[in-house]
């Protein structure tokens, strides 16, 4: 892990050291970790006594790490490179797959014994993966073994091996990410996915899941509003609103596209503001977004990166300066022509997952792109930050001079067109790309303005044609995709 070089400060910018110990009060969920309600203090009860005479322990991981992002930047990174040696140690000995990949690299786990030295261990990708026989330590028994899958966004799902202590440890993550927003276990969460999200139907621990989200979540899961494009059914988006203005959670999280379809319905229909003390958005979060959703939700807007492969590995707290990386529970690398990008330039996130005994993730190219920012949080947590994340890897498109470009950039260059509802741009040549357009005015004259300004962005000689719609497609998993390279 890279750290930035800058001390942290606190609300008034001087030099805080001691947050390791005494967390400051400068985030909004400092002092309100433990609970202050009766119901509050039942479900933490609960949750302790249950860990305490059971196998799911993860309240007392959950308490372990509310006080490590309170550790000094050097602390963290002292527990992290203890737990990134144990975790290659093991993999080299009982995982056929990983022993191979150091043996071929001529290296052994003991080699390992700085950054520099990781870059010696070759990459995993999700197609190599894919390849091999599950679970890849031949010695797991079957029985309490959960399987996960990713949500397949863009192409065939990889499915892997869960164990109780992997989940418990996963879903403690889970939960400091949402002690960010001042959520408290107890706390009521309304939750809204596309239709092929685990919550429908296929989720790991399904038994322990459903008690955890009914007693500590008071969870209302919320039907799909859309399967397959952006035509979202309004029935149904009424039924949400009234749901949400009648008896407002805690914590409302869904997608970003999903909060805008929300919001333009509620617009178009004369609907007032939700009065939501926290939305968590799922996906790209533009400033710009984030402004335009201020509009249709009075409440503070978070931000959250957690694949289905690696929950919790980052989330944004009450100063928005970035997300905070899980650097206690992963090994993060960001990675640009086969070298560590630097602070601020954007690369591959390549990931080390060091709590996942029953299925390792060593140097696991996710298939995001971003970069580490320089700064450390005001907010006083040790944890180290990334700015918010560019977009899927196979999303970004290449300009006349091979030069690639984000998602992000695409999105805030359309964060100055307020008419324009969605957009999707798919580049299906070298210099050719369509751009499918929505826009809340049946006549737009901004057209030619919008093409003249993206062809700044993607090069003088790109061919763009502008297809007026009033639906875009989403991808068979339910996700909506801005950009798209079909080349």
């Amino acid at each position: 892990m890279i750290y930035p070089q800058t001390k942290p400060t606190n609300s008034n910018g001087s030099n805080s050291s001691k947050h390791s110990k005494n967390p400051p009060n400068s985030d909004n969920s400092s002092d309100r970790r433990f609970g202050a309600g009766v119901y509050n203090k039942i479900v933490e009860s609960v949750y302790a006594f249950a860990g305490s005479v059971s196998k799911y322990d993860a309240w007392q991981k959950y308490k372990v790490l509310l006080k490590n992002q309170w550790l000094s930047r050097e602390e963290i990174e002292k527990l992290q490179w203890k737990k990134l040696k144990a975790i290659l140690d093991y993999s080299y000995r009982t995982v056929p797959f990983y022993k191979n990949k150091f043996d071929r690299a001529g290296i052994k786990p003991e080699d390992i014994n700085t950054p520099a030295d990781m870059l010696l261990i070759p990459i995993t990708t999700k197609e190599e993966l894919m390849e091999e026989k599950m679970p890849l330590n031949p010695d797991l028994k079957a029985e309490g073994l959960e399987w996960i899958k990713t949500s397949g966004t863009t192409g065939t799902p990889l499915n892997w091996p869960f164990d109780v202590k992997t989940y418990s440890i996963k879903y403690a993550l889970f939960l400091r990410g949402l002690n960010y927003t001042g959520w408290q276990p107890g706390d009521k969460i309304a939750s809204l996915w596309w239709h092929t999200h685990s919550s429908y139907g296929n989720e790991s621990f399904s038994k322990i899941k459903k008690f955890a989200y009914f007693f500590g979540h008071r969870r209302v899961l919320f039907p799909p509003i859309t399967r397959d494009s952006t035509d979202a059914d309004p029935r149904l988006l009424k039924y949400i609103y009234d749901n949400l203005a009648s008896s407002p959670p805690k914590v409302f999280e869904t997608s970003t596209d999903s909060l805008l379809m929300f919001g333009y319905f509620m617009e178009e229909n004369g609907l007032k503001p939700l009065k939501i003390e926290n939305i968590i958005s799922i996906g790209l979060l533009t400033d710009a977004i984030r402004e335009k959703l201020k509009k249709y939700f009075q409440g503070e807007i978070f931000n959250r990166y957690g694949p289905h492969e690696m929950e919790g590995i980052g989330h944004d707290c009450s100063r928005h300066e970035g997300l905070h990386l899980s650097a206690d529970s992963y090994y993060f690398e960001c990675m640009r022509g086969g070298k560590p990008a630097k602070p601020g330039e954007c690369g591959n996130f390549v990931i080390t997952d060091l709590d996942n005994y029953t299925q390792p993730f060593i140097r696991y190219k996710i298939g995001d792109r971003g970069s580490f920012s320089q700064k450390m949080c005001p907010c006083g947590r040790g944890l180290p930050l990334i700015n918010y994340l560019e977009g899927r890897s196979a999303d970004f498109v290449i300009n006349e001079t091979c030069r690639k470009i984000s998602p992000r950039q695409i999105l805030e260059f359309f964060g100055n067109y307020h008419e324009v509802k969605f957009f999707q741009l798919i580049q299906d040549g070298l210099i050719k790309f369509k751009l499918f357009l929505i826009v809340k005015n049946e006549v737009y004259l901004e057209a030619d303005k919008i093409k003249q300004g993206l062809k700044r962005v993607l090069g003088n000689s790109a061919d763009i044609e502008i297809i007026f719609t009033k639906s875009i497609s989403a991808e068979p998993s339910g996700k909506f995709r801005w950009v798209k390279r079909e080349i």
